[in-house]
């Protein structure tokens, strides 16, 4: 995701290195990306204990799934001031967290990758907990600030239990 081309020719051009790596939003691309790092940096020795350890935790989340009804509705939000927040749809780094932790993300129904969304198709989508980024909690202040600048969020469950977490 890293762009756009323009940009990174002008950055190969005054002599920076540039490195592109995998951004499959998934476990398997995870993987793959340790490996390519490792390899830039010379440290494919620490990438095999690294490795280990994200598939082990990626089976224990995995063995501890909830049912499918006990799934809660989780939202990601990408806020930055000024501008609309953006939802992270199917083919996003957040969606397959939400997923492995035992969530279901209502905008990979019906978008994919980031997108603007207004705060009536958030609402629409009822999530029970919404989940940003702690850069974006921070600068906007935490939950309550984070509802006053969105005020229809109160009418989810999150908002009304205020569950915005990072």
């Amino acid at each position: 995701e890293m762009g756009p081309t323009t940009t990174l020719n002008q950055l190969k051009s005054a002599g920076v290195d540039v490195e592109i790596v995998n951004t499959e939003a998934n476990v398997d691309g995870l993987l793959h990306r340790i490996d390519q790092i490792a390899t830039i940096m010379n440290r494919e020795s620490q990438a095999t204990n690294l490795k280990q350890e994200v598939k082990t935790q990626v089976e224990s989340l995995q063995a501890n799934q909830p049912a499918p009804s006990a799934k809660k509705k989780v939202l990601f939000l990408l806020i930055h001031e000024g501008r609309p927040a953006n939802v992270a749809g199917l083919d996003t780094t957040p969606d397959a967290i939400i997923a492995l932790a035992g969530g279901d993300n209502p905008a990979a129904k019906k978008l994919t990758s980031y997108k603007p969304l207004s705060t009536e198709a958030m609402v629409e989508m009822q999530p029970d907990v919404i989940l940003v980024s702690g850069r974006s909690y921070e600068t906007m202040g935490g939950a309550d600030a984070i509802l006053k600048a969105m005020p229809l969020l109160a009418a989810t469950p999150a908002g009304q239990t205020k569950n915005i977490i990072t």
